[in-house]
């Protein structure tokens, strides 16, 4: 699917229509991306968050027009909770590509991976904010659909500032079934 939607996605002028094709194509990497790891019921996962964050900034920006580092370990995720988990991590990188590095080249940002007292913090910042996007505080059909993943996990969706943008998840270890 993902190659499906990228292929479509090339065909448009860069803009809207492309973008959106490709964000479609980032929330199919994060979707799948636990997926193929073999899952017996009620068992717990490593998932590599990292590796998937990765994926992700190679996926919305595969010319790397941007320094975007990430930091972070594998995280123990019950089974039944990784593909929640990745796709929050999914609109979290999304939402720093659209929102917090502009269009241009040469912005820079870090997503961050970590657990805090008991709490999984997934944060996507931007560093300059000359580079920001669009700050009209509006929240898309992914945002949206993310926070009520948190929610489901006993956790939350923040931007906690628009410029420069900083965005983070947080939910708590054991809603994550560790």
């Amino acid at each position: 699917m993902t190659s499906l939607v990228g292929l479509f996605g090339r065909r448009f002028p860069p803009g809207a229509c492309s973008d959106a094709f490709t964000d479609l194509r980032a929330r199919f990497e994060a979707l799948t991306f636990s997926a193929a790891v073999e899952r017996p019921e009620g068992s717990d996962l490593t998932v590599d968050l990292p590796a998937l964050a990765q994926r992700l900034i190679e996926t919305l920006d595969p010319d790397r027009r941007h320094r975007v580092a990430v930091d972070g370990a594998p995280a123990r995720v019950a089974a039944a909770r990784a593909d929640g988990v990745c796709q929050i991590l999914g609109e979290l990188t999304i939402t720093l590509f659209r929102r917090g590095l502009g269009s241009g080249g040469g912005a820079a940002g870090d997503i961050s991976i970590r657990f805090e007292q008991g709490v999984l913090v997934m944060r996507a910042a931007a560093e300059d904010p000359a580079q920001a996007g669009p700050g009209d505080g509006h929240h898309d059909l992914g945002w949206s659909i993310a926070e009520g993943l948190a929610r489901n996990l006993s956790g939350a969706l923040y931007r906690l500032s628009e410029v420069p943008l900083v965005a983070e998840a947080r939910i708590p270890a054991d809603a994550l079934g560790r």
